[in-house]
């Protein structure tokens, strides 16, 4: 309020006051709007634009379930609408941030997209998250750079500098974490895990109050004991101590340098045969005849006489499926070792190579009960014999069409001296094909 309308100057009042004009014309309401949008929901609605142009009507499409492709072309028209609507001070943009955590994952073409995208001027802020090293960027075969990412992206990022997590930070998020789900520590436990965080990594510290509360639960206590820690490190290893024991196993064999790595290589220098695919001694002489005929010839298809032996079992000639089938996997539960030597001095003293020579060598990386090969017949899946080597259409297998539903021990004696015919022809035809 300014005063008193002036009509009533003339008027007597003990109060004094000030009196004012009274405003002439219309009264003007004035309401402001703000509305909050993304870039892609101004490109959404522009996918197919309905009625008026202007913002309140391109707002209006927001709800609409309707879509369809956003181009370039399309980008390009909408950002230069914002931009003059910003030129007029009627709009402002405010920058997003985008994550993109696993960068490393994606290819050349993304990364080139993203290059393109920074150099708008509404480009949001990206923050890029990756744990690789150098590694092949991926959609190119001979491109490798720091953390999967192209050199020229890389070179227009600030590259933050993480540490881990100390054993105090460790030991707070534990307690806290078992504050939440309810757990009591026993005595020295919050250390112990803390440790392992501190070692490992803070997520396998977090994962191991689950199973050791069940593990107390079942032994009647209330707490979580160190012996139940204990024991769940035992039952469960963490991503280093694994990947630890595969390169052990596996890299040191094929990487090392000098004697050691000489010993290693040597370890594993078998062909590992799932037995539940071999369907006679002929089965397997016949795939074992076509590798050391390739070998005689340097011509093997395959780096080494073992693993051509497993490739010459399957029936197409693709190395990796020839692994997967007939090597060795999570289902293998009787396992045909085969060992190809050379003239040299063996353990045993002979100048060749003997069964005995070959459970001496294999002890190190094979642990099971050891059995003669003509017992081979008794571990064979035949449903597996007739998948892997397609025998299901085969006229001769075709005249006993009730055996494709049966067991292996249902199988009738006449049927797998079929098959076993069938499957060996195959294998020794081959090296002929090859």
């Amino acid at each position: 309020r300014v005063g008193r309308s002036d009509a009533y100057a003339s008027a007597y009042d003990l109060e004094s006051e000030t009196y004012v004009p009274l405003p002439k014309g219309d009264v003007h309401k004035r309401k402001e709007l703000v509305q909050d949008i993304t870039l892609g929901d101004l490109d959404a609605a522009n996918a197919r634009p309905q009625g008026g142009q202007d913002i309140m009507s391109v707002m209006s499409h927001l709800v609409k379930s309707q879509r369809t492709e956003v181009t370039d072309k399309l980008r390009r028209e909408v950002n230069k609408v914002v931009k003059s609507y910003v030129d007029q001070g009627v709009a402002e943009v405010v920058p997003g941030v985008v994550f993109i955590d696993e960068v490393h994952m994606l290819d050349i073409e993304c990364f080139t997209y993203l290059n393109l995208l920074l150099e708008s001027p509404m480009a949001p802020t990206v923050i890029f998250a990756t744990n690789r090293g150098t590694s092949l960027v991926r959609g190119t075969d001979d491109v490798v750079s720091p953390h999967g990412i192209p050199v020229d992206l890389l070179d227009r990022c600030l590259i933050v500098k993480t540490e881990g997590y100390t054993k105090e930070q460790v030991a707070a998020v534990v307690q806290l974490r078992a504050q939440v789900e309810g757990l009591t520590l026993g005595p020295g436990v919050l250390d112990k895990i803390a440790v392992e965080g501190e070692r490992a990594s803070l997520r396998y510290a977090l994962q191991l109050l689950a199973p050791a509360s069940l593990v107390s639960q079942l032994a009647g206590r209330s707490e979580i004991t160190l012996e139940d820690i204990g024991e769940m490190n035992e039952l469960f290893l963490d991503a280093k101590t694994s990947a630890g024991m595969m390169g052990d196993f596996e890299g040191a064999a094929s990487t090392a340098a000098g004697e050691a790595g000489d010993v290693e290589r040597e370890a594993v220098n078998f062909a590992f045969i799932d037995a539940r695919t071999l369907t006679s001694r002929e089965h397997l002489l016949a795939a074992l005849y076509v590798a050391l005929v390739a070998a005689s010839h340097s011509e093997l298809t395959t780096k080494t006489v073992h693993s051509e032996i497993i490739w010459a079992l399957n029936y197409s000639n693709n190395i990796t499926e020839s692994i997967k089938r007939f090597g060795v996997s999570d289902a293998t539960t009787s396992l045909v070792v085969v060992r190809v030597g050379d003239r040299q001095t063996l353990p045993s003293g002979s100048k060749v190579l003997v069964e005995e020579d070959v459970k001496n060598m294999a002890s190190s990386v094979v642990e099971g009960q050891w059995a003669p090969l003509d017992q081979l017949t008794s571990v064979t899946d035949w449903s597996l014999v007739r998948k892997y080597y397609k025998l299901n259409s085969d006229p001769a297998v075709a005249r006993f069409p009730k055996a494709k539903s049966a067991s292996s021990d249902e199988v009738p004696p006449k049927l797998r001296g079929i098959m076993n015919e069938i499957v060996v022809s195959a294998v020794a035809m081959k090296s002929v094909l090859a």
